[in-house]
Order: C-alpha cells, then sequence, then structure tokens
C-alpha cells in the first residue's frame, strides 16, 4: 500500500511539472496596468501580515474596496469650479488598508531624514475630525509628501491644513505647493512662513496660485520639518485636513508695472479671468483704503474674446467647457494715497490676494537734503535696481544700500553699467551710496567650507581669501564712500575675538585702494556699543604728527533680533551717545502677522522720529521689498506702509527738532524746521480715527495738513484760528510760523499744580521770553477756567529781543473750580510780527488738588432695560496717610445724591449712584463735588451723561 500510494505522487509530481513548463512557454504579457514585482523593493511584513489576516480573520474588519488604478486616494472628482480637488483627513477614505498611514503619501529618507522617526495616523480630535497624521520628533529632518494631484492649465488652486505643534524649540514647519510637468520636473514651488510655535491648531493656507507654466500637469503638497543649528529631541507635530481647491484665475493689471502713479486721473484697472464655469456677464469693482473702508464701486460688463480662445474645453470626459473675459475700470480717485481695488464675482474666492490689487498715487516730490533715511537692497541684482530707477527718485531715500561683491567673471561692459548706474543714483538723485559686501561670489565660497557663510565666517580669514574680489569694487566704484561687511541683520562679526586686531588689517587693506572710506558691520543693540575701533596705522600716525585729522570712521549697522519700540529705540541711541562711531539703525516694520495696520504705522513711524530725533547718522529698512514686515509688496507694487514711510521721510528728512508747544486738546507734537521750511508732526492717542480731537489754534498764516498718505488739505478756520483734526495716527502741518512758536515756548509757568482750596489767594509766577529776533510789544490776557479769578488779567508788554518778562500773579478758586487738570489760555496781541500773525493764544494747563488724592473723570452707563443712568465714581489716594470725604453727585432738576468715604487708605474706591429715569439726563452736566472731612480739599469733577 505504501509503495502503490509513492508511485502515484510521483506521476503527479512529474506531470505537473510538464503543465508548468507548457505555461512558461506560452505566458501571456503582463497587462501594461499592472506593475511586476520588483525583486530590489523591500517590503513590509506586517503589511504582508494584515493582508493574509484581512482573508483568514473573521473578527478583523475587511478594509474598502481600492480606489480605481487611475486615481489615487484623496483625489476627487471634479466639479464646478472653486470645489476640492483633494482632499486628505486621514480617515478611512485615504487609509484604505488601516495601517495609520495615508495611502500615497510618501516619505523622504536618507541622510538628514532618520527612518525611526514615528509617524502615523492617530485619534486626535482637531477643527474637521477626530484623525491627524502625528510626527514624533527625536531629531532630524522630516519631508513628507501627498500623491501628485493632476491639474488643469489656466486655473489656480489652493492648499489647506490644521497644524499643530508642541514642545517645538529648534525646528521650524512649514506647508509647500509644488507644480510639475508630465515629465516630473518643478515649475514652480510656493512656501509658507516657516513657524514653530502654532498655538493650538493653527490653519496654514496657501494660494490661489494659477497654474500658469506651459505643460503644468500635477500638483503636490508637502510638510517639511527643518532642523536649526540645533534638534529637537522631543515634541510633536500634528497634521489635519489637507485640501486643494481649484478655482478660475484671476488677474488685476495697470498700464505701470509697479502701481505708481503721480496723476490720480484716468487710472484704469484691468482684470482678466480664465476658468470659468459659467458664462457671466457682470463684474463688481470695489475701491477701499488701506483699512478696508469702501470708497467706491461699480457693477460693469465683462467682455469675452472674440477669438478661439473665448471657449477652451479641459474636461472632455464631461464636456466641461470654460470660458476667458476681461473687464476693466477707471477708478474714481482724486487724491494721492493708498488704494486697493478688488473684484467680486460668483466663483472667485474673495480671499483669494489675486482678486486684489495695491496701488499708491503720489505727488512727485525730489530727494530731501541731507535726509537720514534709507533702504537696503541686498538681494537685488543691479539689473533690478536700473528697473527701478524711477521708483527710486519717488520712495523719499536720501541713502541707499546696494550689493557690490561681483565675481571674477563681470565684464568691463557689466562694470560700466554698474558705475553708471552709481554715479545717476549718487549725482543726479543725491543719494549716500553704502556698498554691502554681503553675498560672496563663488570663488570666495570655494574657499570658505564653513558653514554659516556670515561676516564672521568670511572676514575673520586672511585677507588674501576676500580680498582679490573686493578690490574691483573699491576701485570702480569710488563714488560709493560707506562700505558694510555682511547684510544690515548679519550680528555676527561680534564673534570675532578680538575684532581690533582684524579690523585693523581689514583697513589696511581697504586702504590700499579707498583711502578714509567708512568701514561699517552689523551690530546687536544688546551688546555694548564701543567707543570707538583704535587703529595703530601708519598713516594716520603720519596724519596725527602734521597736523591732519584722519577722516577714517567706521559706523554699525545696528539692529536686534527683536524690534525695539519707539521707547527703547530712543533709550539705546542715549545711551550710545558718546560713540565716536557712527550709528546706523536698522529698522524692519512689525510684523502683519501678528499686528494690526494701525499698530504697524504707529510703531514705523515712532521709530523713525526717535532715530532722526535722537542722533542716528542714518536709518535703512532691511527688506523693503517683503510682502510681511516690507514696505513694498514681494512683486515690487507698493504695500500698505510705503506712503507712511515716504511722507514722514520727505516731512522730516534733513530737518532739525526745533521743540514742541502745548496744544489745546493736549496731542503730542514735535516741530521739525530747516530755514523757512517748518513742520509739525501731531498725534493723540486718546483719539481714534473715526473720532479725532480737533486742535483749535493758530500756527501760521499758511499751514497746509498733510496725512501719512500724502493727502493735503486746508485747516478749516474758527476765527482766527485753525481746526486740525488729530487722531491716533501722527499727521503733519506744514508751514507753521517758528516765530510765533518760539514765543509759545518761550511762556512758562512757575506752578503747574495748585491746592484745592476756595477763598484764599494762591500765588503763581509767568516767564515770558522774547524768543524773536526782534523787539515785541502789546499785551497779553490771562484766561482762567469758569470759578477761578485772576489777578492781574492783561499785562503789557514791551520786550526787546532776547529779554525775558516775569510777573507775579494770584488766582482765587470759588465754589465753581472744578479739581484736576485745567485749561489755562494766554491771550497774545503782539506788535512788531509779520502782518496776520501777532493774535494768537499759547496753551498750558494747571492742575487743581495737590496730586496725591483726585477723583478719575466719572463713568457714565444707561440701562436701557431698567431705564436708570449708572455714574462711577473713582477717588483714589496716593498718599500713605488715610482720607475721609462727604461726596455730592448735582442732578439738573433732581435731588441732589450724596455718599460719605471714611479713612481711606491708599488705592481706590469705587461708589456707584442709580438714577431712575436715567435716558432724560442724557447730554446734560453733572457735577460731583468731594469735600474732605477735617481738612481744606475740595474736589470736584463736572461730565456729561453718556449712554
Amino acid at each position: 500500500m505504501g509503495a502503490k500510494n509513492f508511485l502515484l505522487a510521483f506521476v503527479a509530481v512529474f506531470l505537473l511539472s510538464l503543465a508548468l513548463g507548457a505555461q512558461d512557454a506560452n505566458r501571456r504579457p503582463i497587462p501594461p496596468t499592472l506593475e511586476p514585482p520588483n525583486p530590489d523593493e523591500s517590503f513590509n511584513l506586517g503589511d504582508d501580515a494584515a493582508r493574509v489576516r484581512a482573508k483568514t480573520d473573521l473578527d478583523f474588519i475587511v478594509a474598502p474596496p481600492p480606489p480605481p488604478a487611475t486615481a489615487a486616494p484623496g483625489i476627487l472628482s471634479r466639479t464646478p469650479a472653486n470645489a476640492a480637488v483633494y482632499r486628505c483627513y486621514f480617515d478611512g477614505e485615504t487609509d484604505r488598508n488601516q495601517d495609520r498611514w495615508p495611502d500615497a503619501w510618501t516619505r523622504q529618507t536618507g541622510i538628514g531624514y532618520p527612518e525611526y522617526l514615528n509617524i502615523e495616523i492617530e485619534r486626535i480630535a482637531n477643527p474637521v475630525n477626530f484623525r491627524a497624521l502625528r510626527v514624533n520628533l527625536e531629531g532630524g529632518n522630516v519631508l513628507l509628501r501627498t500623491p501628485k494631484i493632476p491639474i488643469l492649465p489656466d486655473l489656480s488652486y489652493t492648499v489647506s491644513s490644521y497644524i499643530r505643534t508642541e514642545k517645538l524649540v529648534h525646528d521650524d514647519v512649514a506647508m509647500v505647493l509644488s507644480f510639475y510637468d508630465r515629465e516630473g520636473k518643478t515649475l514652480q514651488s510656493h512656501s509658507s512662513v516657516p513657524f514653530r510655535d502654532s498655538n493650538g491648531w493653527r490653519e496654514v493656507r496657501l494660494g490661489p496660485f494659477p497654474a500658469e507654466f506651459p505643460g503644468a500637469a500635477f500638483a503636490q503638497i508637502a510638510f517639511h520639518i527643518t532642523t536649526g543649528k540645533r534638534q529637537d529631541l522631543r515634541g510633536t507635530v500634528d497634521i489635519a485636513a489637507v485640501e486643494m481647491t481649484e478655482s478660475p484665475t484671476v488677474r488685476l493689471t495697470t498700464i505701470n508695472r509697479d502701481h505708481v502713479f503721480t496723476d490720480p486721473k484716468g487710472i484704469e484697472v484691468q482684470c482678466y479671468l480664465s476658468g470659468l464655469s459659467t458664462l457671466q456677464n457682470r463684474l463688481k469693482f470695489v475701491l477701499e483704503d488701506a483699512f478696508g473702508q469702501v470708497l467706491d464701486q461699480a457693477i460693469l460688463a465683462l467682455q469675452l474674446d472674440d477669438g478661439p480662445e473665448t471657449a477652451f474645453i479641459l474636461r472632455p470626459q464631461d464636456s466641461q467647457s470654460l470660458y476667458r473675459a476681461r473687464g476693466q475700470w477707471v477708478l474714481p480717485t482724486r487724491f494721492p494715497g493708498y488704494y486697493r481695488v478688488r473684484i467680486e464675482m460668483d466663483g472667485i474666492d474673495p480671499r483669494s490676494p489675486r482678486s486684489r490689487l495695491s496701488l499708491a498715487v503720489l505727488n512727485p516730490a525730489s530727494v530731501p537734503n541731507g535726509g537720514e533715511f534709507g533702504w537696503s537692497l541686498p538681494k537685488e541684482n543691479f539689473k533690478d535696481i536700473l528697473a527701478q530707477r524711477a521708483l527710486l527718485s519717488q520712495t523719499g531715500i536720501s541713502w541707499l544700500k546696494v550689493p557690490v561683491w561681483f565675481g571674477e567673471k563681470t565684464t568691463t561692459a557689466e562694470w560700466d553699467e554698474i558705475a553708471s548706474l552709481c554715479e545717476w543714483l549718487n549725482r543726479s538723485l543725491g543719494l549716500s551710496l553704502v556698498g554691502l559686501f554681503a553675498d560672496p561670489p563663488e570663488e570666495v565660497r570655494q574657499k570658505i567650507t564653513e558653514t554659516p557663510l556670515n561676516a564672521a565666517r568670511i572676514f575673520s580669514t586672511s585677507p588674501e581669501t576676500w580680498f582679490p574680489s573686493i578690490s574691483p569694487s573699491l576701485m570702480r566704484l569710488a563714488l560709493i564712500r560707506y562700505w558694510q561687511l555682511g547684510a544690515d541683520e548679519d550680528r555676527s562679526i561680534v564673534e570675532i575675538d578680538p575684532l581690533g586686531p582684524q579690523l585693523d588689517r581689514i583697513r589696511e587693506e581697504f586702504d590700499k585702494i579707498a583711502t578714509a572710506a567708512g568701514i561699517g558691520f552689523g551690530w546687536d543693540w544688546n551688546r555694548p556699543v564701543p567707543e570707538d575701533f583704535p587703529t595703530d596705522r601708519q598713516e594716520e600716525t603720519a596724519q596725527a604728527a602734521s597736523g591732519k585729522v584722519s577722516t577714517s570712521r567706521e559706523f554699525l549697522s545696528l539692529s536686534s533680533a527683536d524690534p525695539l519700540t519707539a521707547l527703547e529705540l530712543g533709550e539705546y541711541l542715549k545711551r550710545s551717545d558718546s560713540t565716536r562711531c557712527e550709528r546706523f539703525v536698522v529698522l524692519r516694520p512689525i510684523s502683519k502677522a501678528g499686528y494690526s495696520l494701525e499698530d504697524r504705522i504707529n510703531d514705523m513711524v515712532q521709530r523713525m522720529i526717535t532715530a532722526k530725533n535722537d542722533g542716528a547718522k542714518a536709518v535703512f529698512i532691511p527688506e523693503p521689498l517683503n510682502d510681511e514686515t516690507g514696505l513694498m509688496n514681494a512683486d515690487g507694487t507698493p504695500g500698505e506702509l510705503f506712503l507712511p514711510w515716504r511722507t514722514t521721510a520727505l516731512m522730516i528728512g534733513g530737518k532739525q527738532f526745533a521743540g514742541r508747544i502745548a496744544l489745546p486738546g493736549q496731542s503730542e507734537n514735535m516741530i521739525f524746521a530747516r530755514e523757512n521750511d517748518s513742520v509739525m508732526v501731531v498725534w493723540n492717542d486718546a483719539a481714534s480715527r473715526e473720532n479725532p480731537i480737533d486742535e483749535v489754534l493758530f500756527l501760521g498764516a499758511d499751514c497746509e495738513i498733510v496725512d501719512l498718505w500724502g493727502k493735503r488739505s486746508k485747516p478749516t478756520k474758527d476765527g482766527r484760528a485753525q481746526v486740525v483734526p488729530v487722531g491716533p495716527l501722527p499727521s503733519f502741518v506744514t508751514g507753521v510760523d517758528m516765530t510765533v512758536a518760539r514765543i509759545r515756548q518761550g511762556f512758562e509757568l512757575e506752578k503747574k499744580r495748585i491746592p484745592s482750596q476756595f477763598g484764599p489767594k494762591i500765588p503763581n509766577t509767568f516767564s515770558f521770553a522774547n524768543n524773536s529776533n526782534h523787539g515785541l510789544g502789546g499785551s497779553i490776557n490771562l484766561v482762567a477756567p469758569p470759578g477761578w479769578n485772576v489777578d492781574p488779567v492783561s499785562i503789557p508788554l514791551n520786550l526787546a529781543e532776547g529779554e525775558t518778562l516775569k510777573t507775579p500773579f494770584s488766582i482765587v478758586l470759588t465754589p465753581r473750580a472744578v479739581s484736576g487738570p485745567q485749561p489755562f489760555r494766554i491771550d497774545c496781541k503782539l506788535e512788531g510780527l509779520d502782518p496776520g500773525t501777532g493774535e494768537f493764544s499759547v496753551y498750558e494747563r494747571i492742575n487743581v488738588g495737590e496730586g496725591d488724592v483726585y477723583l478719575e473723570p466719572p463713568i457714565t452707563h444707561l440701562n436701557m432695560r431698567t431705564n436708570e443712568l449708572t455714574v462711577r465714581q473713582a477717588l483714589i489716594n496716593d498718599s500713605e496717610k488715610p482720607v475721609s470725604f462727604k461726596c455730592t453727585l448735582s442732578i439738573p432738576g433732581r435731588q441732589m445724591q450724596k455718599t460719605m468715604i471714611l479713612n481711606q487708605g491708599f488705592g481706590r474706591h469705587d461708589h456707584r449712584y442709580v438714577i431712575p429715569q436715567g435716558d432724560a439726563l442724557i447730554g446734560k452736566t453733572l457735577g460731583i463735588t468731594a469735600s474732605e472731612i477735617g481738612g481744606s480739599r475740595t474736589l470736584k469733577a463736572s461730565f456729561q451723561a453718556n449712554k
């Protein structure tokens, strides 16, 4: 029996081998849609085991069927424009084999991209669902890519995702959208701004970007986690809800490439649309100011092209036609300013930056003589600068930093063109030039292998490494008198230790060609500014022996990692005032990502004023073409800060600070003057853009108001005085009469605080200096607040040039007097001034009360439901001595309300009065009187009832 079974098995094996051989001989070719196995490809035993379990284990959840071979998971069927074409929510649709990895995604491996990092889908609540891809960091970089997504030409694509980071200290996260042709060649890439702290879930959004490159066929989304000098060994990055949508492509243009105009009339904006899924014949244009306030709008007809490209079929599978159209609008602009044009239309994403266009209208102006403000163009080449000549002449700058480190392959013709441009910038435009040695040519890079390649790495080496490539610039660009080693915010030079001897070597090389040139480099505000960099050069010794003063000098480009506030900048400049190094301030505007436009403008202008006023030689914007922190957009069109920068630079550049004057509305102000050109910059933090504070006073016979966008207007009149509306943003008043301003500055009160005592005479004294350049006659009248008696009221004047009058006077307070800061006006009628300028007022304030105990301005609130008016009274005691007061609220036509404050120590005491039928009191004046118990002080406050 055993032998028989053995014989049968042998025959079966033999016949089977013959059948297999015949099959090999006649095997059909592998279908083109089926890829043969790759013997060199690695496999995952866990994945194979999962597939076996799916077939054998009845308790295992069988995965959904795989998507068709023609589409990767997440790629959606196309629907009308502005819809998603790819979506990965890390759920069952994009993880069909349930291996906790998004289907068709890839991960970069190799040097710098460790495979041991744990990256997988986890159950994590996010703004969309409960699934996210988690990256657990343990050092190294991470690069994750979606599958390539088919795209269509002439359409635009937007990608978005939610990202959350935790405990990142050194690594940065960014999302990138790339376009490819059919061969896989990268045509264009767009990256988000890298970040570390997401502050919870952050929506990261890119686009829309048009697929406008010839041959564009695919798009891909990538997530980069990159290390810095150090690596994060712990921390997580969560990615959720990755999506890409397509929409029609919008292009807004004007006749000027840079969108800067000098005539507000006749500016036409062209709108080109492609990829419209339905024929629409109307397009809405909207004109806004910098703050988004709508100035005008128009609904205009769309025009379809007459040629064969009017309709183009991009989706033959469903016969979906997409259309091209265009429209235009002549803007109704009349004044200089910053304008934004946007369009509204079905199918157009209103958040798209391409559906809006910014432009600037300005009054032509020349470069300020001796101005302090400039731009730095470290990344621009000379051809770009040459193309921007017209724009540069109208930016308000007086200084320009330009890259001057060229390679050995630079031709004579190129050198001539560079020299010609520098001559035009310096002699024709009047700019002071600074040459930047920041980006070394290839022959220098090959000699220095250490990274990062900063100023310290380069200029700490032997001069033979870098000087041969620098010397041609020193010889050919002799108009440049300042040379900077490294970029503005490259503060690495402080790492050279010791710096003095190395600086001697650098100077020695420079002096071979550019004698007495100014040499500078970046310096950190947080390090002490050196008093000087002494040198031991023979030339200086010889000059000193001959009695000549050396003109050699160093300058410092001062910056810090975190931008300084205006207050901090002023303090640092004052501390470094003793240095003999010239101080160039690097002023990078704060980012639009974290601040409002009003805050950004205020911060920049205040720092400009502070830097100029506290002794900076020059003030530079380090990267003017920057979407986040620049004055211009990255594409060269004007940004929101361009005109405020320009107007401020033109208004105060080259002028000298001439002091301040007291204004009746207490607005802050500074006066800058040069010869017969004087201007006041004025602002008020208590005001708002919607509700400015009117300053009513005489400033000059021919004043104009200039806002930050360059719009000029004549102030309205109130008798002889001008009415100047002042908001939180600085504005400028030109034509300020400096004689009147100096006379105002010459008035001074001896006491600006008097006791709140009714009845007795309170002595005071004023001094009046004749700061004009001739004698003055006439009189002045003292105008006190209601409830004050002043003696004398009128004082005659007869002052020689430079003479000062000192006059005593007395004040008697009546029970009607109010405590706290009170206006005190001095009306002047002077003889000897220019016609029409002799009558004006000087404005002071006198505080009633010692200041240690006072009433805050009362606050009112009307409860619409109960019709009760609540008055909040706050008494502040800043002294250590307890006080007691009897308080009375006076109500027009009503019975007074009273309260007692007993033994109030240091701090605040709040009390609320409640008045029925409060609506009848709105707009009426109420008063609070606080009489000290056992003392002579009386505090009074008068206020209007508001809702």
